[in-house]
């Protein structure tokens, strides 16, 4: 994870790692947090509300199967509620107060914290219907089940598919004060964000990584990433897929953890698909090094590694049928000792470093000035556009016009020809028809005078000079007939 954003980014990153080492705290051919002959309560990583539901060995269960989306649902009401609050006390537009409150992305804290447990009861309250105390039990078990093993498509459909459109990372000013990207937002940033040198600067790009998540889209959609940051922040731009590998590495590990295999063969082969498991995920972290920070990928690599070797020292021992005193055995048990004072020191650094980031301004002000930069350039368009037709006075529009040698007559059904005489130059408008009829080429009928000379004079007798404008032939004219050029101005009076 990554302090980008903050101790509740902390703790729910750390809670996808916490739930896996729960797992394999009871790693053996069960696992016996989840073990259905126990008729004992769930660890608090995987049901923390501690309820009961009924009186059935599946009491706790079902309890955090419910609970735990009702814990999640309940985190994302209190999101709003806090927007809401907001925007009712300050001046605040709602978008910028959704964005204040992070909201509803950092829903996705208890979400990823307590996807584990709740898809390891759940899968198990599906495949083992026999040892359910109803059948509403196994409804709520695959109902449940179902929804988890969706949930990283929903995620993509919602969060991440939107990201290249909307957000972008760009160089922090403070590492890369020359990048281009950084010199086009403004002299503000200079005088904003001061840039780092020598062993400050190794220092910083350590801990944050190169570049800061900014909003890219429209100015009202330009909160995007203060509301969904805390899912994609920690990873460099085109990583942030990666989410949806640890949110599968999850999944895969509640379903292999919820069989029941038998004592030899299928114990073993269980064993052994999950060291595999572990194993791809440090590899590709390894080779990906996803995360923005290298502080993250590297406690992310360590911790991974950890866990790959106690999983696999784990399955050996209990190939070799050895006594939990044996050294692979109290390895293991130190590996996941370590892994655990290991994330707990990261969550900590991770609280630190936020406070660090709110205290630099970090990402604040660099979003502020690139909101502001977009803010001026949709400002400056709009005053750099042409008026509308009905604002324009004394404007002469040069038309190069294809006639018959027998026609003497122009009229908007006739040879001036029903397109756009002004396109781009009217605020992009198109298909427009000449407002106005022709009767003869020497004499204006309504608003608009016709003239064979280079420039006219308008009604009130001053001359107007006439930017280059687009040439039209008169697609109306008759074939095999000769023809005559001419140049004809029209002057909007």
């Amino acid at each position: 994870t990554s302090a980008a954003s903050g101790v509740a980014l902390a703790a729910g990153a750390g809670g996808g790692t916490a739930s896996r080492l729960v797992v394999l705290q009871g790693f053996g051919c069960e696992v016996e947090d989840v073990d259905l002959e126990h008729n004992k309560n769930l660890d608090w990583e995987f049901h923390p509300t501690r309820a009961a539901f009924g009186a059935g060995t599946r009491r706790y269960m079902l309890a955090a199967a419910i609970m735990n989306p009702v814990v999640c649902v309940g985190f994302l009401v209190v999101l709003y509620m806090v927007a809401f609050a907001i925007f009712k006390m300050s001046d605040m537009s709602w978008a910028r107060s959704m964005a204040t409150a992070r909201a509803p992305g950092l829903s996705y804290v208890p979400y990823l914290f307590l996807l584990q447990g709740t898809s390891l009861v759940s899968a198990r309250m599906a495949f083992f219907p026999e040892d359910n105390n109803s059948t509403a039990t196994t409804v709520v078990g695959w109902t449940l089940l179902l929804f988890t093993l969706a949930t990283p498509a929903l995620l993509y459909l919602l969060v991440l598919r939107h990201v290249p459109r909307l957000s972008r990372a760009i160089p922090d000013p403070r590492l890369f004060p020359e990048d281009e990207a950084v010199q086009m937002l403004s002299d503000e940033a200079s005088e904003k964000v001061v840039p780092y040198t020598g062993w400050k600067k190794t220092a910083y790009r350590f801990c944050f990584g190169d570049t800061i998540w900014v909003g890219s889209g429209e100015v009202e959609e330009g909160y995007f990433t203060e509301q969904y940051g805390v899912v994609f922040e920690p990873f460099r731009e085109g990583m942030t897929w990666f989410v949806l590998t640890e949110l599968a590495c999850i999944l895969l590990l509640s379903l292999l953890s919820a069989w029941r295999p038998g004592i030899g063969m299928q114990c073993h082969g269980r064993n052994g698909l999950i060291t595999l498991l572990f194993l791809a995920y440090l590899v590709l972290l390894c080779w990906l090094r996803p995360f923005s920070a290298a502080m993250d990928n590297l406690i992310s690599i360590v911790l991974s590694a950890l866990m790959v070797f106690a999983v696999l020292f784990m399955t050996l021992g209990i190939i070799a049928e050895v006594s939990k005193d044996h050294m692979l055995f109290v390895a293991a048990g130190w590996m996941l000792l370590v892994s655990a004072i290991l994330l707990l020191l990261k969550a900590l650094w991770d609280i630190g470093t936020y406070a660090i980031d709110i205290y630099l301004s970090r990402r604040y002000a660099v979003r502020e000035m690139v909101r502001n930069a977009g803010q001026n350039n949709s400002m400056g368009a709009l005053k750099t556009e042409e008026p509308a037709v009905e604002e324009l006075t004394d404007m002469n529009i040069d038309i190069y016009v294809v006639l018959p040698d027998d026609c003497d007559t122009l009229t908007s059904e006739g040879s001036v020809p029903k397109q756009s005489l002004f396109n781009s130059s009217l605020n992009g408008t198109r298909n427009r028809e000449v407002p106005a009829l022709f009767s003869s080429r020497k004499s204006a009928v309504s608003a608009m005078k016709i003239n064979s000379a280079k420039s006219i004079q308008s009604s009130e007798g001053a001359t107007s000079r006439t930017p280059r404008s687009p040439r039209i032939k008169d697609k109306g004219r008759g074939k095999g007939r000769s023809e005559r050029k001419e140049n004809l101005t029209l002057s909007w009076v």
